[in-house]
């Protein structure tokens, strides 16, 4: 092989060689993780262009993909827009359980910021905009405060609840609160110390739904007074269009 030609092929190793040396560091110093690749173009491109979307996971906040999957002990959840902030919050207990299948909460905002089993106050508070409950067998299976139900389901535009001194006080089937009010744009629930732990007070519906636009409660001094789940009302009306409820 002539000189000239020797030289060249040379030179030619030296600069692969080198080329190599250089994609190592840039492997190492450019995309960090993941790793990078460099081609003969000299364009840097990473070996994974894509990346797992947003996952947390956590004890008492886990959070798996879309549609925010929760799962916590003791009902504890935090997330922006569908935020929960719970702290005992226990659906799976004696006296006052949840145990549903496919108990869906499709809302915008709909946030629960509670200290024990409280949702966005100090007792059983829900305050919401939007609170949209599309659910299918949303079952409440409890000892005592017993909710049976097939096909609970809610599906309303606008479900607003508006009260002044709903109050439930019983023996048994205890609602003591200051104003288990119902105020909001949407669905909201603003209550103080709202209990549901009875014995004797059952709920066993099949097919109990609420399908409304526009289901509005407007009720004043909503008082409930009762020994071993019998209830027992003065003034207990609801007012609404469309979806009417008027009793005493």
């Amino acid at each position: 092989m002539p000189r000239a030609g020797l030289r060249r092929k040379i030179a030619l190793i030296v600069r692969r060689s080198r080329w190599a040396e250089y994609q190592t560091f840039a492997a190492r110093s450019v995309g960090g993780s993941p790793p990078v690749r460099c081609d003969w173009a000299s364009r840097c491109l990473p070996w994974t262009l894509s990346y797992a979307a947003h996952n947390h996971t956590a004890t008492g906040y886990n959070q798996t993909a879309t549609g925010y999957n929760h799962t916590a002990n003791g009902h504890n959840h935090t997330a922006p827009g569908h935020n929960h902030t719970a702290t005992g919050e226990n659906h799976n207990a004696t006296g006052d359980n949840h145990n549903a299948t496919g108990d869906n909460y499709n809302a915008t905002g709909h946030s629960h910021t509670a200290t024990g089993h409280n949702h966005t106050a100090t007792g059983h508070n829900h305050t919401a905009t939007g609170h949209n409950h599309n659910a299918k067998d949303d079952n409440h299976n409890a000892t005592g405060d017993n909710r049976n139900a097939t096909g609970h389901s809610h599906t309303v535009t606008g479900h607003s609840h508006t009260a002044t001194g709903h109050s439930h006080t019983a023996t048994g089937h205890s609602h003591t609160a200051t104003g288990h009010n119902h105020t909001a744009t949407g669905h909201s629930h603003t209550a103080k110390d709202d209990n549901h732990n009875a014995t004797g007070d059952k709920h066993n519906v099949t097919g109990y739904n609420h399908n409304a636009t526009g289901h509005n409660h407007t009720a004043t001094c909503d008082t409930h007074t009762a020994t071993d789940g019998k209830d027992t009302a003065t003034g207990h009306n609801h007012t609404a269009t469309g979806h009417n409820h008027t009793a005493t």
